[in-house]
């Protein structure tokens, strides 16, 4: 929860309170300065994204699951949104 994300998050900047995201959205998150609602907000629904080896994609929990291809392990996410992130390392 970023110091300047109070507005966005609902929560007050207590530097102990943390998320946990994985490689590579945590890179894209810090480096972009965003927060995670931010960050799930940059994400179209149903389409594939790459960066740094890795390929994602978020969809609709009641949807069929899509993986990215050609990956070796994957991990499935909700985004608390009603939505999953799909991202699989290559």
């Amino acid at each position: 929860y970023p110091e300047h994300g109070t507005d966005i998050t609902g929560i007050s900047f207590e530097p102990w309170h943390i998320r946990y995201v994985d490689l590579p959205h945590s890179k894209i998150i810090a480096n972009n300065k965003l927060t995670l609602e931010e960050y799930i907000d940059t994400m179209e629904i149903g389409k594939f994204y790459e960066c740094d080896g890795y390929i994602y994609i978020r969809q609709k929990m009641d949807d069929e699951i899509l993986v990215p291809l050609n990956c070796r392990e994957y991990v499935i996410s909700p985004d608390n949104t009603g939505c999953y992130i799909i991202t699989g390392k290559r």
